[in-house]
């Protein structure tokens, strides 16, 4: 008989009430489906929380979509205890709750070339639309060409 896998209930958590990232209503129901779809992805980005006071630190978001989708309890797995001191509670929150995340920006030509715009947007990934330019279209659109200026009529190269 297998024994039974550790679980956390969700009452034992607190919301941090000054937690200074908020999302939308469509962002929020995204997260959702997510974890509905890919619940295996809660191990390697866990619900984080001080484990003097139990309030969470990182993740509560995924607390309260967690809580929306019913459950009351979680695998022991898809929370962290970690002890920290008020200033690193701090940067712990700012870190782990920036938007656009610390530092760096999307490769666009990354996204375009390996993720359909469809998943990205249904992941709450903004980014622009991309417009698919076949190589031999790219070949004119690289290629320099004259252009005048209708005031004075000096011709530049583009």
């Amino acid at each position: 008989m297998k024994p039974p896998s550790k679980r956390v209930h969700l009452g034992s958590l607190k919301i941090n009430e000054r937690n200074p990232r908020t999302i939308t209503k469509e962002a929020f129901g995204k997260l959702c489906e997510s974890i509905k779809r890919d619940p295996g992805f809660m191990d390697l980005r866990p619900i984080v929380a001080d484990i003097r006071d139990r309030v969470i630190l990182g993740g509560t978001q995924r607390y309260r979509a967690c809580a929306a989708l019913g459950m009351t309890s979680v695998p022991a797995s898809w929370v962290r205890l970690g002890k920290f001191s008020p200033a690193q509670r701090k940067r712990f929150i700012i870190v782990d709750n920036a938007p656009d995340g610390m530092a760096g920006e999307w490769d666009d030509d990354i996204l375009a070339a390996d993720y359909e715009m469809k998943d990205l947007k249904e992941m709450g990934i903004e980014v622009p639309d991309f417009v698919p330019v076949s190589m031999e279209e790219q070949g004119r659109l690289d290629e320099k060409s004259p252009v005048t200026c209708p005031k004075c009529g000096h011709e530049f190269t583009t």
